[in-house]
């Protein structure tokens, strides 16, 4: 296809820098000021194929702006104006497969929008790395390919392209679930395959519910003294209960039972003043962390990108200072981070902070090695 870049077309704009292409297909930004959260255009041959569906909306699907069709140098065109995306992950994956700890980072925005899609009698029919995409601190899915499903078929292979697009990013040691999931999802057999709520359910099993307390036996009401008894006499008789119920506890934390107590003299003389117990020892809290924790607000596969969002934020939020950080552990991923070397207890904080300031509530904490 031929380089478009300057072409202006009227009533959509001026089409920017090429951002990516296939064979069939060019991406290049769109300079149109009405749309001040940045856009794309799309290329593609005037094959017939539907260009997606505009009344499509979810916040993890790249959303749609207009479509229409055009003639450029000669050739017959459709196009697609859409949200343009900061990254991909293709771009991710040329450079090393994601870790098992990101794989929820993945997994569950794509399970979101596919949910909504399939719920919704439609199927995707084109999920792969190049289409899925990174807008700010969100993992969006392609929707220019988006068609109505007459029958699980199509949603059937969507599952199936779920299944090698986890085994293409994940890591060649991530174990179950994720495993198994794939395993589900490339079912030779279509009839077999897991839905994406059969998905869900084994990333999220539900919780354990927990076995009823049983109710404490109530204590008997002690009967009330024997009248015209002397009161050292009652002192003494709560002064022998009372070491009764001491040495109760104590056998019970020693593991032994108690004797049976000897019975009183005939001869009772009042208790000498109790010895008072000795204070409890304060006991600090051990902190919750070696100091490795980070506030993370996003991650992205290029430097670029990342440096770009950080100053954003900074402008944005400038009681929270944002930079770009490199874990040793993932050095091709770079995340815009607005906290590090802090203790857990100290990054949970800082992050309850940023997002009731405003920052994405996927804002998230994690340990980095030292």
């Amino acid at each position: 296809m031929q380089d478009l870049q300057g072409t202006f077309l009227e009533g959509v704009g001026t089409v920017g820098a090429l951002l990516g292409a296939t064979p069939d297909s060019a991406v290049y930004e769109l300079d149109n000021e009405a749309l001040d959260n940045g856009a794309a255009i799309k290329f593609r041959a005037d094959t017939g194929a539907p260009d997606g569906d505009l009344s499509l909306d979810h916040p993890n699907l790249i959303r749609l702006r207009a479509t229409g069709s055009c003639i450029l140098h000669g050739v017959s065109l459709r196009y697609v104006v859409m949200e343009r995306a900061d990254e991909t992950l293709a771009g991710v994956l040329a450079e090393r497969r994601l870790p098992e700890s990101d794989a929820r980072e993945l997994l569950d925005p794509t399970l979101a929008a596919l949910g909504y899609l399939h719920r919704n009698g439609y199927a995707h029919t084109a999920l792969r790395p190049s289409n899925v995409m990174a807008c700010g601190d969100q993992l969006k899915l392609s929707s220019d390919r988006v068609v109505r499903a007459p029958s699980r078929t199509l949603q059937q292979e969507d599952i199936h392209a779920l299944g090698e697009l986890l085994s293409t990013a994940l890591d060649a040691g991530a174990g179950d679930p994720y495993r198994r999931i794939i395993q589900r999802c490339l079912d030779p057999d279509p009839e077999k395959r897991w839905t994406v709520d059969r998905i869900e359910a084994e990333i999220n099993p539900p919780a354990a519910v927990p076995e009823p307390l049983q109710a404490a036996t109530p204590r008997p009401e002690p009967p009330p003294p024997p009248p015209n008894r002397p009161a050292t006499r009652t002192l003494a008789l709560g002064a022998a209960a009372m070491v009764l119920l001491l040495g109760v506890i104590a056998a019970f934390r020693t593991g032994t039972h108690p004797e049976a107590p000897t019975p009183a003299a005939a001869t009772i003389t009042a208790p000498a003043p109790a010895t008072p117990k000795p204070a409890a020892a304060s006991v600090t809290p051990e902190p919750k962390s070696d100091g490795n924790w980070a506030v993370v607000v996003a991650t992205y596969g290029a430097r670029t990108a990342a440096e770009k969002r950080a100053q954003s934020v900074s402008r944005k939020f400038p009681r929270f200072r944002a930079e770009v950080f490199e874990a040793r552990a993932a050095r091709t991923l770079h995340l815009v981070v607005i906290g590090r070397n802090l203790s857990e207890d100290e990054a949970a904080a800082l992050r309850k902070r940023a997002i009731a300031s405003g920052l994405p509530r996927a804002t998230y904490v994690r340990r980095f090695p030292g």
